[in-house]
């Protein structure tokens, strides 16, 4: 693929509300649960896994608000 074709950026919107979508995947429709990095760690944390350290890219500064409440 030459690199005028490839894609550089994903749109991130509404990172922080977890929720399922509709998508097109190899011309059939299926069902895409997003769910945030800190989900997926409570979930492993919670079943013993222990973590050193750990650090998370975060977005430029004022691109990503994260919502009041709790995202869902």
């Amino acid at each position: 693929m030459a690199d005028e074709e490839r894609i550089l950026y994903f749109p991130v919107d509404r990172y922080y509300y977890e929720r399922e979508r509709e998508a097109g995947f190899l011309g059939e429709r299926v069902i895409k649960y997003h769910r945030t990095l800190t989900a997926h760690l409570k979930v492993l944390l919670k079943d013993s896994l222990e973590i050193e350290d750990f650090v998370e890219l975060a977005a430029a500064s004022g691109k990503c608000e994260r919502p009041s409440g709790n995202g869902r």
